[in-house]
């Protein structure tokens, strides 16, 4: 299925030290083996390198020429005759890989892995519209992922951010599982680019890491990490003694790894393998790009890092900066909602100009705006209250939000029944309807205003704030901004993470883990017990049976002797033996005897029972207390807590009768 390098052809199927020492030879063997077999460290390069150097198999100052002979050997490394589908003519000349991987391989606990998959969604998002911001949309993207319903998933959400997705070859599901996986590895060493999420495994996956090393392409690896662990390339790189060459990462600890800088880095790298190949560069949408960046990322970085990333340029200033941010105005207008984007900072001509945009009235009306104050006021927007309109309409976000502007637009009719209410500082009494101080006895709390029109009516309606948030929600449109709610889902699911009442269901399939893997082990022991028995066993004796499912715990002398704790009343082994051997044709009477056996407290009122009496015959036959606790591993013969060789004595039985019922 692959066509190898040459150099490949003469390997045998184990290498020796020598062969080892041939960085031509070990090299396509160090790849393939990523696709054909498992997983390790000897995948990595840089830290296959030192784990050789520690043997003595290759020079430690041979890293460079290794290197080299590892890239010359991967660039030969290329599809065979048997895998041409999908052929490569269907593929663009450049696109861009998104590797999503949430299929766990392993069993977890359904809740942790939700959380992790959840805040693995919201980073990829944050960096799909931040690359998005970097003019990254227009290379093709090509989504690869374990799972039908989330590579459906983010296709969708590329194309909604105006991406030129990949639709997924229907050839490759008829292909067998191994054919398929390299299929898949050299679809992806073929990309401009790739990005990897994968919430488990400390964010590895050599499926994608592989190839990006292979083929020596810029690889963003994406791992919201949901504990202290270190990250596997972390570990990689520790290994090798430098940073991993074209890894770059998002979520890992901000002491190493900066969310903008990590980012940006990467579109460098595909940028000048574009460059490279002569294909379209990326451009940014804005020249504000490093604040668009920071805006994604500011919940996956340190506080204040908005404000360093501002001034990264300095050529920036703050009023350039500002001249470049974004607010949007939300406007209300006959039942409907528009949001209009502005670009810098807002001004009373910007603003009307975009009100003038969307406000047609047939009756020739002219155009009121008004906005609710910081004190719940309707107040109308003029030059005079363009300042407070700035300061006060706009609602307290988070600063990684965009400001949002709320205006609601009248007609002058309906702005002086507005006036006629007492919404406005200065009511007016309009024909028809009647002023609110001329008769304040008519109008008793719960009494119904009937002097007031149907049409009146509504527009008195429309200043309740909660019932203007209600209608606003109904009527939001597809066509909104999707950022603000991802912003808006993200933090909902950071919170949810945080949530206490996760640890208490942690607690509960924990404590289900430890209950299931004691059944589990109980029904091994007496399978074994019960196959022990149908052998058959020279002796069916209770140590015999030890000797053999624990012989770590049993004497290898003549008298295999077992260790005490085997015999306390409570020993899971002790008691599968009294319901399992019991039934046994070929038990001794000597074994029936010694079916029970008293606890530690049991025998301590037998003991006291006999010194009492003075009577030898009731000292038991089991080890004493002391005995118990002394070292059984000191002296092969100290461990001996077996019966007496004939079967123990009427008044022993007697006297233990009450604690043996």
């Amino acid at each position: 299925m692959v066509r190898f390098p040459k150099v490949l052809e003469v390997v045998p199927p184990s290498m020796s030290e020598e062969e080892f020492s041939q960085a031509d030879i070990a090299v396509p063997y160090q790849i393939v083996k990523r696709i054909f077999s498992g997983h390790g460290m000897d995948l990595v390069p840089q830290t296959c390198f030192q784990m050789w150097a520690a043997q003595g198999l290759v020079e430690s100052n041979a890293l460079p020429a290794y290197m080299a002979a590892y890239a010359r050997v991967a660039a030969e490394l290329v599809p065979g005759p048997d895998l041409k589908i999908p052929p490569t003519g269907q593929l663009p000349s450049n696109y861009l890989v998104f590797h999503i991987r949430r299929h766990r391989s392993f069993n977890e606990s359904l809740a942790i892995s939700k959380n992790e998959d959840r805040a693995n969604d919201a980073m990829l998002a944050r960096t799909i519209n931040a690359l998005t911001a970097e003019g990254a949309h227009h290379i093709p993207a090509l989504v690869i992922s374990d799972m039908d319903s989330y590579g459906h998933r983010w296709r969708s959400y590329l194309q909604a951010r105006n991406w030129t997705v990949i639709q997924p070859l229907e050839e490759l599901q008829r292909l067998p599982l191994t054919a398929g996986a390299a299929a898949d590895f050299f679809t992806m060493a073929g990309a401009s680019g790739i990005i990897t999420s994968v919430p488990f495994r400390q964010g590895w996956s050599s499926f994608s890491a592989v190839p990006a090393i292979a083929k020596g392409l810029p690889n963003l690896v994406l791992h919201k990490a949901m504990s202290s662990t270190s990250s596997r390339y972390d570990t990689y790189a520790a290994r090798a003694g430098a940073r991993l060459p074209g890894f770059h990462f998002i979520g890992g600890p901000m002491a190493r790894y900066n969310a903008v800088n990590e980012l940006q880095a990467f579109v460098r790298e595909m940028r000048a393998k574009l460059h490279s190949s002569g294909a379209r560069p990326i451009r940014p949408q804005l020249r504000a790009c490093p604040w668009m960046i920071a805006t994604a990322f500011l919940q996956d970085s340190a506080p204040g890092l908005l404000a360093r990333v501002l001034l990264l340029d300095a050529s920036w200033t703050e009023d350039q900066m500002a001249a470049q941010a974004w607010s949007v105005l939300k406007v209300t207008c006959r039942d409907e909602v528009h949001r209009l984007p502005i670009q810098g900072k807002p001004d009373l001509q910007t603003v009307w100009k975009k009100l003038g945009a969307i406000w047609a009235d047939d009756n020739g009306s002219t155009l009121v705006a008004k906005y609710l104050d910081d004190e719940g006021d309707w107040c109308t927007l003029v030059e005079a209250t363009f300042a407070d309109f700035i300061s006060t309409a706009r609602p307290q976000f988070p600063e990684e939000r965009r400001p949002v502007l709320r205006l609601k637009l009248f007609s002058s009719t309906q702005h002086a029944a507005l006036q006629e209410q007492d919404i406005s500082s200065e009511p007016q009494s309009c024909s028809g309807a009647e002023s609110v101080e001329a008769k304040p006895e008519e109008f008793d709390i719960g009494t119904p205003r009937s002097q007031v029109s149907e049409e009146q009516q509504f527009e008195v309606d429309l200043q309740a704030p909660e019932v203007t948030e209600e209608a606003e929600v109904k009527r939001r449109k597809v066509s909104e901004d999707w950022a603000d709610a991802d912003l808006e889902l993200e933090e909902m699911l950071f919170a949810a993470l945080e949530a206490s009442e996760l640890v208490q269901d942690d607690d509960e399939e924990a404590a289900a883990m430890v209950e299931r893997a004691r059944r589990a082990c109980r029904d091994d022991l007496a399978q074994h017990l019960r196959d022990w028995l149908a052998s058959p066993p020279a002796s069916v004796r209770y140590e015999a049976w030890i000797d053999k499912v624990h012989p770590e715990n049993a004497s290898q002398s003549s008298s295999c002797t077992v260790d005490s704790r085997m015999y306390l009343q409570a020993s899971l082994h002790r008691q599968l033996w009294n319901e399992i051997a019991a039934g046994c044709p070929r038990l001794g009477a000597e074994e029936r005897e010694r079916r029970h056996v008293p606890s530690a407290e049991d025998l301590q009122a037998v003991q006291q029972a006999a010194v009492s009496s003075g009577d030898p015959e009731l000292r038991p036959s089991a080890p004493a207390e002391q005995d118990r606790q002394a070292e059984p591993q000191q002296r092969g013969e100290d461990r001996q807590p077996r019966a007496a060789s004939g079967s123990p004595g009427i008044a022993w039985k007697d006297a233990a009768a009450p604690y043996l019922a």
